[in-house]
């Protein structure tokens, strides 16, 4: 295994595109922009061009997650503490916006989750 511990700040700046971009792509469709827009707005181009460049974040996001991966030894402790994030993350979000009086109900939660939601 390799242990260079050097930064290669090319990988960082397209990690951070890449993360940008997933924003940008969670911002068009779950906010309801692309889903509302209607063929004739003069923006409706513009919106689907940048869904379309910004898509690509999600496979160069897992290619580099691949390419640094192979620099370090698997860690099976490090998977369930990705879950245990993840499930922190949600319910913490989850309770804020509804702690704000957001629209969100337990339809809304599982969604988030992939669970099958009949609506």
């Amino acid at each position: 295994m390799k242990t260079n511990n050097e930064r290669n700040y090319g990988i960082d700046l397209l990690r951070i595109f890449s993360m940008v971009s997933v924003v940008i792509l969670h911002n068009l469709y779950q906010g309801g922009i692309l889903p509302q827009l209607k063929t004739n707005n003069p923006n409706w181009w513009q919106f689907w061009l940048l869904e379309n460049l910004a898509i690509v974040a999600v496979n160069v996001f897992a290619m580099i997650t691949g390419y640094v991966s192979m620099m370090h030894r698997f860690k099976s402790d490090r998977v369930l503490q990705v879950v245990f994030q993840t499930i922190f993350w949600s319910v913490t979000v989850s309770v804020t916006l509804y702690q704000l009086r957001m629209p969100i109900s337990v339809e809304t939660v599982k969604a988030s989750f992939w669970i099958e939601v009949n609506i």
